[in-house]
């Protein structure tokens, strides 16, 4: 997965909390800190929750009642995940246990875009593209109106600073919402008190600006222990391991003879459009869907631009198994027959070819493919970088395969830094390789650039990692294999 997740500027909840009139401010703290802090986080990141930002002004010197008692903005992967997590018996528990804390007019929603008024409690975007604001600088403004300005003079005022800030386009994300008598204002940008919180802040009589701390909760559901230490003034930023980055917390580490080395031609009488739209409607869906429960552990599939001529591959694949057995014993399961059974549609067969790699001894065999680390790999997890070419014109075909083996010769007496997994096939005409690089590292090397010295590129890039938007009876397009034509699928195993 890339660093951050960006979330639809649309699928955040906006939440203004008043406490409930029978309940003491200390009392408020410590529901806030040993209930409802950690359990928003613990009990509703496996429904889809990718970011929770709480903020505490109770309890500030001279806060006016008017000024929301707590705060928070509250990420989903989008509006329907939210709406899909209180089929959870732990999202309706969880919400449940507001009614006895807050009382009207405590209230959340999703905002809309911002285009140039303000309307009484309702939240606003104002930068109307994705951002995730875990991993961001996060600045929080809340406030009381002027008391030298009416309601509507107020959000009037408002909705030309607000205007600005969207047009001048400075910050990465920016919410909004204001009642006839506050102002809540997050912006998300590295700027420690921009123009735009500056111009806010002078139209409020009482303001206070919170900056967000990045916080980890040490212990789970089931632990004992007293909770978080929540008092005025608290302001957190939730850091914690969403549901796709919960999958398989340890790895599942697999080892290099046990990965399908998969090179597809596309059928003659097939066009190349046609090829990719089956390929990203069906084909690729259709193998990240239904094998996984087969065994399957990563998948990282890739699409020759343009096509490959009839020289090298239309299309190739590296799909990660346990161990061979298991790839063997796929073929019981009904789900992994009626994939295999795509195959036909779309590829020629020859001169399409798969097969498990082999250690390289010394020599490159056509179309054998070849492993260059002897150590299990989690591929699913890091960074994978890719590269496709062809045999220079004019090098004899003998020759082109011989520098191949020189090149990993070479490669191997000096591996680079951090990578701990390789794998490479060449034919007489291409040459295809992947190599690995552990979560965390530094992904750049120039293996790939010195390979595009014997090999013409034809596609040189680090695979982009997905993650599929939807399942087998979700209504989606699939994936548009032109624009990803290289991705390194994070599979629900």
């Amino acid at each position: 997965m890339t660093k951050g997740f960006d979330i639809p500027p649309d699928a955040v909840r906006v939440w203004r909390g008043y406490r409930a009139n029978n309940v003491a401010l200390q009392d408020f703290f410590a529901k806030l800190g040993t209930v409802f802090v950690p359990a928003t986080v613990e009990m509703q990141i496996a429904a889809g929750l990718d970011g929770y930002v709480p903020s505490i002004p109770a309890g500030l010197p001279n806060k006016p009642d008017a000024v929301p008692d707590e705060t928070a903005i509250l990420f989903w992967d989008s509006q329907e995940t939210y709406k899909d997590a209180f089929d959870t018996l732990a999202v309706r528990t969880y919400t449940l246990t507001h009614g006895p804390v807050y009382r009207p007019p405590s209230t959340a929603q999703f905002p809309v875009a911002f285009a140039g008024t303000v309307v009484s409690e309702m939240p606003y975007y104002l930068v109307d593209r994705p951002a995730d604001w875990m991993h961001g600088k996060v600045t929080h403004l809340i406030g009381e109106r002027s008391s030298t300005v009416e309601p509507d003079e107020f959000r009037t005022r408002l909705a030309a600073i607000l205007s600005e800030i969207q047009r001048q386009n400075k910050v990465l994300g920016a919410i909004v919402c204001a009642g006839d008598d506050y102002l809540v204002y997050w912006e998300l940008g590295d700027v420690e008190v921009s123009d735009g919180i500056a111009a806010l802040k002078a139209l409020l009589n009482w303001s206070h600006i919170f900056t967000p701390a990045s916080t980890q909760i040490a212990s789970g559901l089931w632990d004992a222990w007293p909770g978080m230490a929540i008092s005025a003034d608290t302001s957190l930023n939730l850091q914690f391991r969403r549901r796709w980055e919960r999958q398989d917390r340890n790895g599942r580490p697999v080892a290099p003879c046990a990965v399908h080395v998969w090179r597809g031609y596309k059928a003659a009488g097939l066009s190349y459009p046609d090829f990719v739209s089956f390929l990203g409607g069906t084909f690729v869906p259709a193998a990240l869907l239904l094998q996984p429960g087969a065994g399957l552990n990563a998948y990282i599939p890739s699409v020759t631009p343009g096509g490959g001529g009839g020289i090298l591959p239309d299309q190739t694949a590296l799909l990660f198994w346990a161990d061979q057995q298991s790839y063997k014993n796929a073929y019981g399961t009904v789900a992994v027959r009626a994939y295999k059974g795509l195959h036909s549609r779309i590829f020629d067969e020859p001169p399409s070819k798969t097969g498990f790699p082999i250690p390289f001894s010394g020599s490159v065999e056509g179309e054998q493919p070849y492993y260059l680390f002897d150590r299990p790999t989690d591929w699913m997890l890091g960074s994978v970088r890719y590269f496709i070419g062809t045999r220079s014109t004019g090098q004899p075909e003998g020759d082109f395969l011989t520098a191949v083996s020189n090149w990993i010769a070479a490669y191997r007496k000096a591996p680079p830094l951090k990578v701990d997994g390789a794998i490479i096939c060449a034919g007489s005409n291409y040459v295809v390789f992947w190599e690995h690089v552990s979560p965390g590292e530094s992904s750049y090397n120039d293996s790939l650039d010195s390979l595009a010295k014997i090999a013409t590129p034809h596609l040189s890039k680090t695979s982009e990692t997905y993650t599929p938007p939807a399942g087998l009876w979700s209504q989606w397009p699939g994936i548009d294999l032109s624009v990803h034509n290289c991705i390194n699928v994070q599979l629900d195993r």
